[in-house]
């Protein structure tokens, strides 16, 4: 090493420098960056699921939504418009909306279901005209119709009140959950001409109206037992 030039010992030292960079880089710091490289790359890889997991659960959260009105919305129809009479349901729907305006109902009559139509509509309430006071009668009849086929239930019913409630019933039937359509209302005064005594405000309503429902096929009819609620058991002329 004396006999060595300062040239020489410095290149000497900058080879040895250069070899310990070469073994601690090759033995050591490359595996560990390699090692860090593919642990970037799995973290990577985890960050894009989370963000695809996140993303998915938006999505569901959003079609979830979407579910619960859809299914908001066909109770709404299914109430609207069922698949089945419901007759029963449709004397205690009356029968509250009398209570709650204050009315009373002295007859109800239902007659049995037909395809409707304005005509066909007409003629049945015309039909139920000359119905017996005091009594309710729901045909059990089967209606043969195709699946799909849109049902009407004839009704025809006296109720008696002042005119405000009347009035008043008649519109909550109007605004009532379950479709229907009024086809004539005939009114008339139970009370003498020029009373002055409470009966002269006594008010008959003679209304004749639709309710309606869809036939469905025997698969998707659905179970009915009107004995499990209060409809069916209430007296509508209590």
């Amino acid at each position: 090493m004396s006999n060595l030039s300062n040239r020489e010992k410095y290149l000497i030292i900058a080879i040895g420098i250069l070899a310990v960079i070469y073994v601690y880089y090759s033995f050591f710091l490359s595996p560990v960056m390699n090692k860090i490289k593919v642990e970037k790359s799995k973290v990577d890889a985890y960050n894009t699921q989370l963000k695809n997991i996140n993303v998915m659960k938006t999505d569901n959260k959003k079609l979830s939504n979407e579910l619960h009105a859809l299914r908001e919305k066909n109770n709404q129809n299914s109430m609207a418009l069922p698949n089945f009479e419901r007759n029963p349901e449709i004397a205690y729907k009356l029968k509250a909306i009398a209570d709650s305006n204050k009315v009373s109902i002295s007859n109800i009559n239902l007659s049995q279901p037909t395809a409707y139509s304005q005509t066909s509509s007409n003629t049945s309430s015309n039909n139920t005209n000359n119905s017996p006071q005091n009594n309710t009668n729901s045909s059990s009849n089967t209606v043969t119709a195709k699946p799909g086929s849109l049902l009407s239930i004839p009704v025809n019913l006296s109720v008696t009140g002042d005119y405000d409630g009347i009035v008043n019933f008649i519109s909550s039937i109007e605004k009532d959950e379950r479709l229907s359509v009024i086809n004539s209302i005939n009114l008339s005064s139970q009370g003498t001409s020029g009373s002055s005594n409470s009966g002269s405000n006594s008010i008959t309503a003679t209304i004749m109206l639709d309710y309606f429902y869809i036939v469905t096929s025997e698969k998707d009819k659905v179970e009915y037992d009107f004995n499990k609620g209060n409809y069916g058991k209430d007296n509508p002329f209590k």
